[in-house]
């Protein structure tokens, strides 16, 4: 082979090189269009309402819908059904929340007024009274719309109601050896109403975004009201509030409001940063009252669910990205319930009316071949 052919071929060879790796990091930032995958009930899902999600330890992706519980094993949905005849089958048809303990243990807050736990190993499931010990009348649906886990093993409910009524008495706990549900203690002077978020930082605390605002449950069991007056007038200041939270591995607090003004918060100094993109934000008023979700992904960066769309937070840049996805857009104005990422890095996506929508972020490569004559 000669010096010219040789020098024509490195050159290929190192154009290549530089073209996959320009679409690696161009397709991040313009999020992929040709990479997600829709489904809906003609592929087995219960319904195409899906609020929530569970990526649990084996893989298996769970959808709870307007229309009853899912399995997803990547090929087929399973889906559970309540047995008037059988015990040991889910209770309730419309599921808010799901959660796997550090057991494997799958619990599920189902509507109207259900709380199972599913054993993985006998396939069954198990149902915790609740509503007996929230003050409410009879004609008030109240449900488990969140659910968390310390690390001592006891579990926590934060309680909703249907039409967002008010309710006194919305947190509740089970300890790991006990078969009961209890009503959490709250310190005198204190409120926790209707619960919106309950979720663990990395230390070990519980933290609560409530209709009565934030609150902390240290790593002992002691529930204490939180507070940034600063971020607070803020909200106040933009008729805003809090939408979801989630942690990072330096200690921060990372919230996004319900118009989509993200901070960073230091929760040991209070001190915190806002992005705001005036542009990315579309106030979708018809679906207004659902709560922003934010996921980080492996780099740490945050994916952001809203109702009118799926958003991107670069957080090296401190940019943001619309999620789009093509000239039809199907599923540009998607209203987002859930958020979550596999252990490959797919970001599976819950509708209010799309259904399960799964995204792979992976560069796409055209392939060209030699055509006889053309």
């Amino acid at each position: 082979m000669n010096l010219k052919l040789r020098s024509f071929i490195s050159l290929r060879i190192r154009l290549i090189f530089f073209m996959v790796l320009f679409l690696s990091v161009q397709t991040y930032s313009q999020l992929n269009t040709g990479n997600f995958t829709q489904f809906t009930e003609k592929d087995g899902l219960p319904g195409v309402q899906v609020n929530s999600l569970l990526i649990d330890r084996l893989g298996y992706v769970w959808t709870g819908t307007v229309n009853g519980l899912a399995q997803y094993d990547g090929y087929t949905f399973k889906r559970f059904y309540f047995n008037p005849n059988d015990t040991n089958t889910i209770h309730g048809l419309v599921v808010y929340s799901m959660f796997e303990d550090r057991k494997g243990e799958i619990w599920v807050g189902s509507g109207p007024g259900y709380l199972n736990n599913y054993d993985p190993v006998t396939q069954k499931f198990r149902q915790y009274k609740f509503t007996n010990l929230v003050p409410h009348p009879e004609s008030m649906e109240i449900d488990i719309h969140n659910i968390c886990e310390d690390d001592n093993g006891r579990m926590y409910f934060g309680v909703d109601t249907y039409y967002g009524d008010s309710i006194s008495a919305a947190l509740l706990y089970k300890n790991e050896n006990e078969e009961t549900v209890k009503l959490f203690p709250i310190p005198a002077g204190l409120h926790v109403q209707n619960i919106y978020r309950l979720k663990k930082d990395n230390s070990g605390n519980v933290w609560i975004f409530s209709r009565t605002g934030g609150f902390k449950i240290d790593k002992e069991g002691k529930l204490s009201q939180f507070r940034l007056q600063l971020l607070e007038n803020e909200f106040v200041r933009n008729n805003d509030y809090s939408g979801d939270m989630i942690f990072d591995k330096q200690g921060h607090m990372w919230v996004i409001s319900q118009q989509l003004r993200l901070y960073d918060i230091d929760l040991k100094t209070g001190i915190y940063k806002t992005w705001y993109s005036k542009e990315l934000y579309r106030a979708n008023d018809d679906y207004y009252y659902i709560p922003r979700k934010i996921v980080f992904d492996k780099d740490e960066n945050i994916w952001i669910g809203t109702n009118g769309g799926l958003q991107f937070f670069d957080r090296r840049t401190g940019q943001f990205a619309m999620f789009t996805t093509g000239p039809k857009k199907e599923l540009e104005h998607m209203v987002i319930d859930d958020l979550s990422f596999d252990g490959f890095g797919t970001l599976w996506i819950g509708n209010l009316a799309a259904g399960l929508v799964k995204y792979d972020e992976k560069t796409l490569l055209k392939s060209y071949t030699y055509g006889n004559g053309d």
